[in-house]
């Protein structure tokens, strides 16, 4: 199992950073790939992987889109869905059928259907969209998908829309399953801390610096230290930050970053586009 960050980005595009968007490979566990979030230019930056890839003659698979069966959108802010109708599109033109199945707030299945609708669109495999359906008590995380060897759970987070953290947790009976959690955007709240505990991997946004607390709760998102402080809390095994403002764009402000993080929380890193990552 391992991660790849194709944007990394908050807001919108940056010559550092593309808006978000990473890759769950499956390929040895289940044979497929998970998308989670599709910002813009998610397709382009897949085109970009397979080039660094060739150039360096990397072997293991490659990202490709007929190969991700299953989409997980953690909110409806553009940068994280903007890319999702280039993607369907394309997926489509190239002739792929295997089927797709996309998970996402209440209101992503309007957005897609009216701009399919308009845009005069067609998919051609088969295409199943997912609203989720949080539990009566919100405090408690709900099942999103299970099946014999995984189960992904989600919470609702504190952001001004509604945005989903999900926990995505192996249960192979003959050796210890891996359990990954990945954030959408959020100010830190009780609920971040139940869905990542004891989680093995946490992908978290870290939008801004300590010193920006007062925009980061303006603006709902989170800061190093308060990144940090849940993934303390949680006892989670490794934290990596992303959705980084294009204010830090440059190696000594980034530097600012993974030292605030890693004075609390000293298994923490920075993520950066077309980073892959083991789990």
């Amino acid at each position: 199992m391992n991660l790849t960050f194709l944007g990394t980005g908050a807001g919108r595009p940056s010559l550092q950073r593309n808006v978000t968007s990473m890759v769950l490979d499956l390929t040895q566990e289940r044979h497929e790939m998970w998308l989670f979030d599709c910002g813009e230019a998610t397709g382009h930056q897949i085109q970009r992987l397979q080039q660094q890839e060739s150039n360096n003659n990397v072997q293991l698979p490659g990202i490709t889109l007929p190969k991700i069966s299953k989409i997980f959108i953690t909110h409806l802010h553009g940068d994280h869905i903007f890319g999702l109708f280039g993607f369907l599109t394309s997926r489509s033109m190239s002739g792929c059928q295997k089927p797709l199945t996309l998970y996402g707030p209440k209101g992503i299945r309007k957005i897609l259907e009216t701009v399919i609708e308009i845009s005069e669109s067609f998919m051609l495999f088969p295409f199943e969209i997912m609203e989720l359906t949080p539990n009566s008590d919100p405090s408690q995380p709900f099942t999103v998908f299970e099946d014999d060897t995984i189960t992904v759970t989600a919470i609702e987070l504190q952001h001004r829309v509604q945005s989903f953290a999900y926990r995505i947790e192996e249960h192979h009976p003959h050796r210890d399953g891996k359990t990954v959690v990945i954030f959408g955007d959020t100010y830190p709240c009780d609920n971040a801390i139940t869905i990542a505990k004891d989680a093995d991997f946490m992908v978290h946004e870290t939008t801004y610096a300590a010193e920006f607390e007062e925009l980061a709760l303006q603006r709902a998102h989170s800061t190093t230290v308060q990144t940090a402080t849940t993934a303390h809390t949680a006892n989670v095994g490794k934290l990596y930050m992303t959705h980084i403002s294009s204010r830090y764009y440059n190696q000594a402000l980034q530097q600012q970053l993974i030292d605030e993080c890693r004075s609390i929380f000293p298994n923490s890193h920075l993520a950066h586009d077309l980073l892959r990552v083991e789990i």
